[in-house]
């Protein structure tokens, strides 16, 4: 417990730590914990009605039909009056995205490896590394919902989408992805990957946050992409 807590404070000497006992259980249970629970209060404190009226806007922003518009917030009217959807269905979403993307993070740092002149990729490290990085989103969801309960469940934003607040479409969902938390995240992942792979320059920074960035804007152009809060 201690080395996860000083990833974020000492990040060289933990990995160095990690590197010759690696751990990554606790870290990875912690993380998951502690974002489902956020996510719990924040469904619990969510205004639909809200929600309901920026999702319909968006949809006509992407010139949708009206027919498709109506289709998914009849789908998604369904999905809020049940209580069963209401709460389960975005806690098992999270809880299946953040395990697995833990998992497939970890599994793309094995196989980028070679690539930066190391030697053959450990899962096992890749997932050490990835885990304890993850603790940032530990701080990133106290954060959150410290203005969760100062702001409401709408004012919960710490990325660029924030001080740019007036952009709209692509721009908008691309800014909402820049994150200063994920960026943390991905400096001590990078970080991480070159203490326990035996890296000897600093291409995993470059590597990972190009990979980033096309992440982002793919996901930037996707129609009826979730919407972040304002």
């Amino acid at each position: 417990m201690s080395t996860a807590l000083n990833v974020l404070f000492s990040p060289g000497a933990a990995f160095r730590k990690l590197k010759e006992k690696p751990a990554w259980i606790i870290p990875f249970v912690i993380v998951v914990l502690v974002v489902l629970a956020v996510t719990a209060v924040g469904v619990s404190k969510m205004d639909y009605a809200d929600v309901k009226v920026r999702a319909e806007e968006m949809m006509r922003n992407q010139g949708l039909a009206e027919e498709q518009i109506q289709q998914r917030l009849e789908a998604s009217d369904k999905i809020m009056n049940n209580p069963v959807t209401k709460y389960a269905l975005p806690l098992v979403v999270v809880l299946f995205n953040t395990a697995l993307g833990m998992v497939i993070v970890a599994l793309i740092l094995m196989l980028m490896v070679p690539l930066l002149g190391g030697a053959k990729g450990n899962f096992v490290l890749g997932l050490v590394v990835v885990a304890h990085a993850g603790m940032v989103r530990v701080l990133a969801a106290i954060v959150r919902l410290i203005l969760l309960m100062l702001r409401g469940a709408e004012n919960t934003m710490t990325s660029l989408a924030l001080v740019v607040p007036n952009v709209k479409g692509f721009l908008y969902h691309f800014l909402s992805r820049v994150d200063v938390f994920t960026i943390w995240e991905i400096i001590l992942i990078a970080l991480g990957m070159k203490i326990v792979y035996d890296l000897k320059d600093n291409r995993s920074y470059y590597y990972l946050f190009g990979l980033w960035l096309v992440y982002i804007a793919l996901a930037s152009l996707i129609p009826g992409a979730a919407m972040k809060p304002r």
